[in-house]
């Protein structure tokens, strides 16, 4: 009898029992082992019953009393907790909850991270280049290619975790400004104890928590033995096919005191090598010239390109000589000047044989072209740093660059027809900043920047014997640019905003001459272009950073006042046009994690048409192509949309990026084309038809421990459409779809034997 009425009570208990049932996971769908605390009240300290998940993060909590309120906890090691309660619960029902933790990331500012082969300390991530290293690297360059997240392009500018690093620095100091390939490409990987990555990196101290920096900036320590006065020298020397000797010296001077930082570099070789920050293989901007992109004015007549499916190294006939000087010297705490000295002289020749056939024109030609290019470019920069007081920073900055390049192109057209052309372009470049900081408060600063530069770039192109049957063997084209600019920058920080407000103004002038000579004597009045084209321009441009949680949100407004005047003496032409703009921009981003991100990124621009579509006679720009343009100041309109993600895990040495990208142009600039055996006539024109283009971008990285081995993937496939006019035909509907890949494998054994090996895939389908 007192076993049935135990059984009834258990029963009855049962019956009427509350049941919390459910799991337990992280943002990644992984089950967490994690501790579930119930509460009968708000009482952090109160805690009436205690239960864990089980391995795959399942619980069942059968609840001893009978609760009017439940107040719970659901806590694990490593993962925020969360909190939640059920009001008024029945008492014979069982719940499903199931809960999904977030990483403590902020923690992670707070805790140092150590392994072999890196150390992560709040935004900076130490690698040990011991543990990347396998022999065959010379410079930092070589030895940045293997770091997980970095990526080197062909002109010496590198992106850490799919963003531009724009500073490499040398013990804490910025020694080489944007042309940091001039050192990465120099500095001995013997001198460098560790490489640190360094991200929301701000170059202005005044302004570190302040603004909201993306910038990502490389810092390089150097071995203890590598201070004061130091140096090394690299000497390598043979013979190619054909017994020539083939050369590669490099000798580098490094200087460390508590006044001065330098580090001077003397190199010569004729085996592909760039040891320069300058790219004339391939003519890629530096960044540099990305920086510097607004200030420059337009070469119309363009230099050749050396394209070749083989690294640049290999297709490279060189014979270059590269000096460079890299000082910061502190006259006290608060006054400090840097200089920066460059001289390149270098002579690249290459061989290309080209043919081309139009089917539906019925017209082939053939070329076998030798090219030689003899570029000289000196720099010399110097930047004055003044902390006028704790609080305020004067930085005063001037650059002058000298550029020569001498192209000789001896040419065999068709197989009977020989010509020789010759072009030389001067360019001298002269750039002026002022910049003063001051700080107002922990969380708020007030910035003035003046720029003033001017940039004149004149081009003869020589052409014998005539190729065209309006005769003339001498084009001449000069373009000069003068920019000035000034802006008053407010920039402010609080918990969970920040925000830049911007007012300034822009004044271009810029001047174009062009004409075709035969002995020195202009014989086409068609070639003639002599213009003088101005813009003005107001504007005001509020962003801010708004973080919640893990989300992000950037909006930025731009609102503009642009008036654009274009003079023509010999035309009579006189035109004036006044816009008015609001531009708007949208980037959101979301973390799952600390190490993998979402980005949304949204923008609409309209801008004036650049200088080089400006001139509405002709120009010969080499033996066989002929360019004009027909004038039109209509903005050009562009929406640009990214979705990506990325995820990036040094703890397992794994990396991945994968994204979206849409573009729609209108009023962008369409070629009509005139294809005779001999030239070809382009005119541009600006077309208010939409052109869309779309591409979609993939990366993978990972470094498999039972291999000893890092292999790498890049893969994109672009859809890109365009529309021209080909021999007065309607406006053609064309379309090219570009799919490019490699697959990069590098062993890391340890012995003296390691291979390494890219493979590369492309290919493109053009539809017209």
């Amino acid at each position: 009898m007192r076993i049935l009425i135990l059984c009834l009570i258990i029963v009855c208990n049962f019956s009427f029992s509350q049941t919390l049932k459910g799991k337990v996971q992280n943002t990644l769908k992984e089950p967490i082992s994690a501790n579930i605390l119930i509460k009968n009240s708000e009482n952090k300290n109160l805690i009436s019953e205690f239960f864990k998940t089980d391995d795959n993060g399942d619980f069942t909590a059968v609840l001893e009393e009978n609760y009017t309120k439940i107040y719970f906890e659901i806590t694990a090691m490593g993962y925020e907790k969360i909190a939640d309660s059920i009001i008024s619960p029945s008492k014979n029902r069982t719940y499903n909850l199931n809960y999904i933790l977030n990483e403590k990331i902020t923690e992670l500012q707070e805790v140092i991270v150590s392994q072999e082969k890196f150390e992560i300390e709040g935004d900076t991530v130490s690698f040990n280049p011991r543990s990347y290293k396998d022999g065959t690297e010379r410079k930092v360059e070589d030895l940045i290619k293997k770091l997980p997240g970095m990526e080197v392009e062909e002109n010496g500018s590198i992106k850490y975790r799919g963003k531009k690093v724009t500073s490499v620095q040398l013990e804490g100091d910025d020694l080489f400004g944007y042309n940091y390939a001039m050192g990465t490409r120099n500095i001995s990987v013997d001198m460098v104890e560790q490489v640190q990555a360094i991200d929301n990196y701000s170059a202005n101290p005044l302004l570190k928590g302040i603004e909201n920096s993306e910038e990502v900036a490389i810092n390089l320590k150097l071995k203890k033995g590598k201070l004061d006065i130091s140096g090394n020298g690299n000497l390598g020397s043979g013979f190619d096919n054909n017994i020539d000797p083939r050369n590669d010296l490099n000798f580098n001077l490094l200087g460390i005191s508590k006044k001065y930082k330098s580090f001077s570099s003397i190199s010569y070789n004729n085996v592909g090598l760039n040891n320069s920050a300058e790219d004339y293989f391939s003519m890629s901007a530096s960044l540099e010239d990305i920086q510097n992109e607004d200030f420059y004015a337009k070469k119309i007549i363009p230099e050749n390109i050396f394209m070749s499916n083989f690294d640049t190294q290999r297709a490279n006939i060189n014979n270059q000589l590269a000096v460079s000087n890299n000082l910061i010297y502190r006259f006290s705490q608060k006054l400090s000047l840097k200089a920066n000295i460059s001289f390149l002289n270098d002579k690249i020749t290459f061989l290309e044989n080209n043919n081309t056939f139009f089917n539906t024109e019925n017209i082939n030609y053939n070329d076998q072209s030798e090219t030689i290019k003899k570029p000289i470019n000196k720099q010399l920069g110097f930047k004055l740093t003044y902390n006028t007081s704790k609080v305020s920073l004067l930085e005063i900055e001037t650059a002058i660059q000298s550029e020569k390049i001498n192209t000789s192109n001896s040419i065999v057209q068709n197989n009977n027809t020989f010509f020789n052309t010759s072009l030389k372009t001067e360019n001298i470049f002269w750039n002026n900043k002022i910049q003063y900081t001051y700080k107002i408060s922990n969380n708020k600063a007030l910035q003035y920047i003046s720029n003033f530069s001017i940039n004149a770039i004149p081009q003869e192109l020589n052409i014998y014997p005539i190729s065209f049957s309006f005769n003339g063997n001498l084009q001449k084209s000069e373009f000069e640019k003068k920019y000035y600019s000034n802006k008053f920058v407010l920039l402010g920080n609080s918990k969970k905003n920040k925000y830049v407000v911007t007012l300034g103004s822009v004044f271009e002038n810029n001047p174009f001459n062009s004409n075709l000579f035969e002995n020195n004597s202009s014989i086409n009045p068609d070639f003639i272009n002599q213009f003088n084209y101005k813009k003005a321009t107001l504007f005001s441009e509020f962003g801010t950073t708004y973080a919640l949680e893990n989300w992000k949100f950037q909006p930025t407004l731009r609102i503009s006042s642009i008036n654009q005047t274009y003079k023509n003496d010999l035309e009579s032409t006189n035109k004036t046009m006044q816009s008015f703009i609001v531009i708007p921009s949208l980037n959101i981003s979301y973390s799952l994690s600390g190490n993998s991100t979402f980005k949304l990124t949204g923008s609409y621009e309209e801008k004036t048409p650049n200088e080089e579509y400006l001139f509405t006679n002709l120009i010969a720009q080499n033996n066989r192509f002929i360019r004009r343009n027909i004038l039109d100041l209509n903005l050009q309109q562009n929406q640009n949309y990214i979705l990506s993600y990325r995820y990036n895990n040094l703890f397992t040495a794994f990396s991945t990026n994968l994204s979206l990208i849409y573009n729609n142009n209108k009023n962008t600039y369409l070629s009509s084309i005139e294809i005779q055996d001999n030239f070809t006539i382009s005119t541009f024109f600006q077309s208010p038809t939409n052109i869309e283009n779309y591409s979609l971008n993939f990366g993978i990285e990972k470094y498999v421990n039972f291999l000893n081995s890092n292999i790498k993937h890049v893969s994109n496939y672009g859809i890109n459409n365009y529309k021209n006019v080909v021999n007065q035909s309607d406006l053609r509907n064309n379309q090219s779809r570009n799919y490019n890949a490699y697959f990069f494998i590098t062993t890391v054994f340890n012995f003296p034997i390691n291979f390494q090996n890219k493979f590369n895939y492309s290919n493109i389908n053009f539809i017209s």
